[in-house]
């Protein structure tokens, strides 16, 4: 019986001493000199150094927070865990932040007290969290008791 079309293009190819790229474990192509050694080449659009080591998820976090319309989350998420540090006890019973989106820092209060208060103070909270780091550029406030923390 003949040999398959399979079997033709390999014996050529070791008659020939030349062997085509293909895809190894969907990372990369791997070229095969004549004497059958692989060499793995990197994925088109990758570089080559980081086409086999492996990357910190932190790293990419706010990439793919970006892509999913979610700017700022990082950022508002660090935010929220300092909170109490940052801008004292007494105002962090009583405020939250609920989102950050392009240096515009919406806060969260239980009470029209704390709103007018929060809003006395805006000032002074955004120059202090622009002093730890944070790019603020203005406060807004909104009264909503039932969606503090743990609600």
């Amino acid at each position: 019986m003949g040999r398959s079309s399979g079997e033709r293009l390999e014996a050529r190819d070791e008659a020939t001493g030349d062997r085509p790229e293909r895809p190894v474990n969907g990372v990369g192509l791997a070229t095969v000199d004549s004497e059958g050694r692989g060499r793995r080449q990197p994925t088109p659009g990758r570089s080559a150094r980081s086409a086999g080591e492996p990357k910190r998820v932190s790293a990419s976090l706010a990439g793919a927070a970006s892509v999913m319309g979610a700017d700022g989350a990082l950022e508002l998420a660090d935010l929220a865990r300092r909170w109490a540090t940052l801008v004292g006890d007494d105002v962090a019973a009583h405020s939250w932040p609920v989102s950050l989106k392009s240096g515009a820092l919406a806060l969260g209060t239980d009470h029209h007290a704390w709103a007018s208060e929060l809003r006395l103070l805006s000032g002074d909270l955004v120059a202090r969290l622009r002093a730890s780091g944070f790019d603020i550029a203005s406060l807004t406030v909104q009264v909503s008791p039932w969606e503090g923390r743990g609600w």
